[in-house]
């Protein structure tokens, strides 16, 4: 679909095998809310074109190990945004457009284990970014 003059795409999200259509490339709670009883351990919004994502989206989903935001539009990430992701062992940012990240971003995530954040273009993290990190394997 490269050089298309499209505006709007419609986004299929695959969940535990539950198809959830998406009008926006805002990602927040409404969307997971209804179907979190049955999501799997894993998520994958990969190329999703998610330029945002509200600060609540992920509180209680606290099943899932594994989330990949990779290869999307996100600029910035909210303060204790995976707040609630308490067994996330695995986070991907990989290839978006994170420029910073804050000191508290990441707060709570004390089973992770794997955090990408490659090919984005950080020029600053604020101090204590990763201090609640302490099973990080991977950075």
């Amino acid at each position: 679909m490269k050089l298309n003059e499209l505006k709007i795409i419609v986004s299929f999200f695959i969940l535990s095998n539950v198809c959830l259509i998406c009008f926006s490339i805002h990602l927040n709670r409404e969307i997971l809310e209804e179907f979190s009883p049955q999501l799997g351990p894993e998520i994958d919004l990969s190329y999703r074109e998610i330029t945002s994502i509200d600060s609540d989206t992920f509180y209680g989903l606290t099943n899932i190990k594994e989330l990949s935001l990779s290869n999307n539009q996100i600029t910035e990430l909210n303060q204790s945004i995976f707040q609630g992701l308490e067994n996330l062992e695995s986070l991907s940012l990989t290839s978006n457009n994170l420029t910073s990240i804050r000191s508290d971003t990441f707060r709570g995530l004390t089973q992770l284990k794997i955090l990408n954040l490659n090919l984005n273009q950080i020029k600053h993290l604020d101090s204590g970014s990763f201090i609640d990190l302490i099973n990080l394997q991977y950075l």
